[in-house]
C-alpha cells in the first residue's frame, strides 16, 4: 500500500539527519539503502519510534510512494548516481520525480535532466549545504532542473529548510538543467575564499601581533557582533580556544595541509572557461595546493631567506581594526566576483536567476550563512539587474571606508612577508575594476606583433586591424586579414544555416561534434583556396577533407574555441565577440595548413622526380611523349 510521501536513498548521516527532518515537519519517508542492513539498523536505533519506514528493494520502495512518486538520491556524485538511475526507471511512470541531492557536476545534472525527460520523467538537481547539522535542523536547499516538479517537492522542500527573519525559508526554486548545481557549486567557492581569508586574518594576528590563542580567539568572538557575524567567524572563536585532553590548545597540532573535494576548484575553472575573473576563489583553490607542499615547505624554509622579523611597533587596537576592515572589504570582492560568475552563467545557460533569493537562499542553514548576505539581498532588490555589487551604493561605501586599512594591513603584511593571497587579489581586483584604463593595450600589441592576432582602436571599435610591426612581416598585412575575415564570418554563418536548417527538417538532434567538425571543415577550405592562390598549389577535396580531420584533432585550442561557439549556434544571429573567438586561432591554422601545403607540394616534386628518372632509365618500348603522358597520369592519381 502507498504510504510514504517521499523516499530518500542513502543513509550515510547526512541521509539519516534529512530523513528525520522530513519526519518531524510531518512527512512520511522511505528509507533505502543499497546495503539493506543498514536501513534495518536506522528504523531500530536512530529512526526509532517515527514514522520512518524501511525498504529492502528498489521495487518494494518504489511500490510504498504516492503518486508522483518522489525519491531523493543522497549517494557519491558520479557513476553511483547513473547506477541508480538507471535502476529506478523502468519502475517509475511518466511524471515520476528524481532529485539528486549530492555534490554532482551540473553538467552531469544538465545531462540527466535532458535523458529523462525522453523518457517522460522529472530529474531535480538540488544543491544541499547545512552539513550534518543543517540537513538534521534545517540546510539551505537550491533546486534546479525540471520546472514541473517543483509543486510537487515545494512544500517538502520548504518545511525542512532553514528558516530566517519572519519565517523565510531559505529554498526557492533556482533555474532549469544545472542551475540549482551551479549556484551550490559557487556558493562552495565562495565558502573557501572565506575560509582562506579567516586563514590570512589568523595568520596575521598570531605571526605579526604575536597574539596567543585565547585572546584571538576573544577578538573573533567580538568580530561576530559585527558586519562579520557568521557561521564561519562563529566557528573560528571556538576552534581558537578549544583544548585538547592534556590541556593545550588543539590548533598548534594540526597539520597545516589543507585538503578539499574539488567543488572549490570546479568553481575557478568555471571562472576560467567563461572568462570571468573569480580571482579571490583561484586564489584560495591554490593557497590549499600550497598547504599540501608541506614537505616541500620545510626544506624552503631552511633555504630560502624573508624579511627580518621584528616586533610589531604600531598601535595592537587600531591594527586588529585595520585587519578586520580588511577582511569585510576582501568578503565584498568575493561575493562580488561569484554573482559575477553566477551573472555570466546565466547569459551561457539562458538561465532566469532571482540573484536576491540566492543571497536570502544562502542566508541561513548553510556553511557561508551570515548577516552579510542580507544586504546583498537588498542590492538586487533595489536594483535587480545590478552589474556588480561594488555598484551599489551600500557595498561602495562599505569598501571605501575599509580602504585605508585594507592597503595598511597588506603593505604591512608584504614588508614582514605574511602570505595574504586573498587580501591581496582581492584589493588588485578592486583596483582593477576602477581603472578606466589597464595596461592590456601592450598586451594587445604584444599578441598581435608575434602572432598577428590584431588588435582593435579606441577610435574604431569592431574593426580588426594587424599591423605590421618590423617591416618585414612578409605578405600579412591589415588588409589581408580583413577581407578572410569577412570570408571567416560568412562561412560560420553559413556553417549554422546549414545545421539550423537540418534542424528544422530531421527529428534527429544533430550531435556538437559534427557541427565542429563541419565549422573547421569549412574553415580549412576557404584557407586552402587562400594557399592556393598565394602558393600556387592545387588541392583536390581529398586532400582538404584529409587536412579538415588532421586540423580537427591536432589544433585543440581551436576546437575548444569552436566549442564555446557551438553554444551560439542556437541563435539566429552571430555576434561581433562570436566572430572575433573564432578569428582567434586563424593565423595559427593558416600557418599550419600552409605548411601542410608546402609538405604537400614537396612530396608531389619528389614523386615527379622518381617517376622522370624511372621513365628516362626505361629501355625502348615507349616513345618519349607516352612517358610523359604515364608520369602526368602518375601525378594526378597522385594529387588525389
Amino acid at each position: 500500500m502507498a504510504q510514504a510521501d517521499i523516499a530518500l536513498i542513502g543513509l550515510a548521516v547526512m541521509g539519516q539527519n534529512l530523513i528525520l527532518n522530513m519526519n518531524d515537519h510531518g512527512f512520511v519517508v522511505c528509507a533505502f539503502n543499497r546495503t539493506v542492513s543498514k536501513v534495518d539498523d536506522f528504523l531500530a536505533n536512530e529512526a526509532k519510534g517515527t514514522k520512518v519506514i524501511g525498504a529492502h528493494s528498489l521495487e518494494e520502495m518504489v511500490s510504498k510512494l504516492k503518486k508522483p512518486r518522489r525519491i531523493i538520491l543522497l549517494v557519491k556524485a558520479g557513476t553511483a548516481v547513473d547506477d541508480f538511475i538507471n535502476k529506478l526507471v523502468p519502475l517509475l511512470e511518466t511524471g515520476d520525480i528524481i532529485i539528486d541531492g549530492g555534490n554532482s557536476e551540473y553538467r552531469d545534472t544538465t545531462r540527466r535532466c535532458k535523458e529523462l525527460k525522453e523518457k517522460g520523467i522529472l530529474f531535480v538537481g538540488s544543491g544541499v549545504s547545512g552539513g550534518e547539522e543543517g540537513a538534521r535542523y534545517g540546510p539551505s536547499l537550491m533546486p534546479g532542473g525540471a520546472k514541473e516538479a517543483w509543486p510537487h517537492i515545494k512544500t517538502i522542500f520548504q518545511s525542512i529548510a532553514a528558516k530566517v527573519g519572519s519565517g523565510e525559508p531559505c529554498c526557492d526554486w533556482v533555474g532549469d538543467e544545472g542551475a540549482g548545481h551551479f549556484v551550490k557549486m559557487v556558493h562552495n567557492g565562495i565558502e573557501y575564499g572565506d575560509m582562506q581569508l579567516i586563514c590570512e586574518a589568523y595568520h596575521l594576528m598570531k605571526d605579526v601581533l604575536g597574539m596567543e590563542h585565547d585572546e584571538m580567539s576573544k577578538v573573533f568572538q567580538e568580530w561576530n557582533k559585527t558586519e562579520l557575524d557568521s557561521f564561519l567567524i562563529e566557528i573560528t572563536a571556538n576552534i581558537l580556544k578549544f583544548k585538547d585532553s592534556d590541556g593545550k590548545h588543539l590548533l598548534p597540532k594540526i597539520k597545516d595541509s589543507a585538503g578539499q573535494k574539488g567543488t572549490g576548484k570546479w568553481t575557478a575553472i568555471s571562472a576560467l572557461e567563461y572568462g570571468v575573473p573569480v580571482t579571490l576563489i583561484g586564489e584560495a583553490v591554490f593557497a590549499r595546493c600550497l598547504s599540501s607542499l608541506k614537505e616541500e615547505r620545510v626544506q624552503a624554509s631552511k633555504l630560502l631567506s624573508g624579511p627580518e622579523v621584528t616586533p610589531f611597533g604600531g598601535n595592537k587596537k587600531a591594527f586588529l581594526e585595520d585587519i578586520r576592515k580588511a577582511l569585510y572589504a576582501s568578503k565584498i570582492i568575493s561575493y562580488a566576483q561569484g554573482f559575477m560568475l553566477l551573472r555570466q552563467a546565466a547569459k551561457e545557460f539562458g538561465w532566469t536567476l532571482n540573484y536576491g533569493g540566492i543571497a536570502l537562499m544562502w542566508r541561513g542553514g548553510c556553511i557561508i550563512r551570515s548577516v552579510f548576505l542580507g544586504k546583498i539581498k537588498d542590492a538586487f532588490d533595489r536594483n535587480p539587474d545590478l552589474q556588480n555589487l561594488l555598484l551599489d551604493d551600500f557595498f561602495k561605501t562599505a569598501v571605501e571606508n575599509c580602504q585605508d586599512s585594507w592597503r595598511r594591513v597588506i603593505s604591512t603584511g608584504v614588508q614582514i612577508g605574511i602570505p595574504m593571497p586573498c587580501f591581496t587579489t582581492a584589493l588588485s581586483f578592486y583596483d582593477g575594476y576602477r581603472h578606466e584604463v589597464l595596461p592590456a593595450n601592450l598586451i594587445q600589441a604584444q599578441r598581435d606583433y608575434f602572432g598577428a592576432h590584431t588588435y582593435e582602436l579606441l577610435s574604431k571599435p569592431g574593426v580588426f586591424i594587424h599591423t605590421n610591426w618590423t617591416g618585414h612581416g612578409g605578405n600579412v598585412s591589415s588588409s589581408a586579414y580583413n577581407t578572410p575575415r569577412d570570408q571567416y564570418r560568412g562561412g560560420c554563418i553559413s556553417v549554422i544555416a546549414e545545421v539550423e536548417n537540418g534542424r528544422q527538417h530531421s527529428n534527429a538532434t544533430q550531435d556538437s561534434r559534427e557541427r565542429l567538425k563541419a565549422a573547421v571543415h569549412y574553415t580549412v577550405g576557404c584557407l586552402c583556396e587562400e594557399v592556393a592562390e598565394d602558393k600556387d598549389v592545387q588541392f583536390s577535396k581529398q586532400t582538404i577533407a584529409a587536412i579538415s580531420e588532421i586540423t580537427f584533432r591536432q589544433c585543440e585550442n581551436f576546437a575548444k574555441d569552436l566549442e564555446m561557439f557551438a553554444r551560439h549556434a542556437k541563435r539566429s544571429t552571430v555576434t561581433t565577440e562570436d566572430v572575433k573567438l573564432l578569428a582567434r586561432r586563424s593565423n595559427s591554422l593558416l600557418k599550419y595548413i600552409t605548411q601542410k601545403s608546402e609538405e604537400l607540394a614537396s612530396s608531389n616534386k619528389e614523386q615527379k622526380e622518381k617517376k622522370k628518372k624511372k621513365s628516362r632509365a626505361a629501355k625502348g618500348g615507349r616513345t618519349s611523349g607516352e612517358q610523359e603522358t604515364a608520369v602526368t597520369e602518375s601525378e594526378d592519381s597522385n594529387m588525389a
